[in-house]
């Protein structure tokens, strides 16, 4: 009984030291200012467990916590402090099982956002999404990318916290048409419209050389989504 106490005793100091490691006390001597700019109060999630932003002299960290432990989503260097909320992991979002960060990039301009799934029971990164294209009060619509090799039309539906992915052909083409076009960003290429027939018309700009054509895809709202 002493020894299964003293293991208590144990992991419980560790947890409360790593906890402090974190930077709990959101204070640092050589920089007041960071009250000022970074906001330490907690958010609670539905299921209780929390996020929130701390801070020390040696950077901002971004806190999950649960009912046992706390973990670092993100953190950035004492070098960047004073960009906390401006520069990567920045706002969230939450539904039933989930929450969404959203991750800026550069702060500033102009790179688009890419956003981030989290389970909120675990604080466990699920999927990154990519970029918002498009955004109703019942769904989101992200384009996802992997390295000119996949692309990727994802649409989460925020009532009911489920998502599905719709992977486009033709992504050799569509990168070709980013190079041939004047933008920096593939997103630039995707024109999303309105629910039309229980279904998101999708617009792409294709440029061959100077010309420029239009391709439709059309992603069905179904009982899964």
């Amino acid at each position: 009984m002493c020894l299964r106490n003293f293991l208590k005793l144990k992991i419980f100091s560790f947890l409360l030291l790593s906890y402090a490691s974190y930077g709990q006390s959101c204070y640092c001597k050589d920089k007041e200012e960071l009250s000022t700019i970074i906001n330490c109060e907690k958010y609670y999630f539905s299921n209780g467990n929390s996020i929130n932003w701390t801070y020390d002299c040696n950077g901002s960290y971004l806190i999950f916590e649960d009912r046992e432990a706390s973990k670092i989503l993100f953190e950035l260097e004492s070098s960047l402090i004073e960009l906390t909320g401006r520069l990567g992991y920045s706002s969230w979002e939450e539904f039933d099982d989930f929450f969404i960060i959203e991750n800026r990039l550069i702060s500033g301009c102009c790179d688009p956002e890419e956003y981030i799934l989290f389970d909120k029971n675990s604080g466990k990164k699920i999927k990154e999404f990519g970029s918002l294209l498009y955004h109703t009060s019942v769904y989101n619509i992200y384009l996802e990318s992997y390295s000119q090799k996949q692309i990727s039309i994802l649409m989460f539906n925020k009532e009911k916290s489920i998502y599905k992915a719709y992977s486009l052909s033709d992504v050799d083409l569509i990168y070709k048409s980013l190079e041939n076009s004047k933008f920096l960003f593939l997103e630039n290429l995707f024109n999303v419209k309105e629910i039309k027939s229980n279904e998101f018309i999708i617009e792409i700009d294709i440029y061959d050389s100077n010309k420029r054509k239009c391709d439709v895809i059309k992603i069905p709202i179904n009982k899964n989504v």
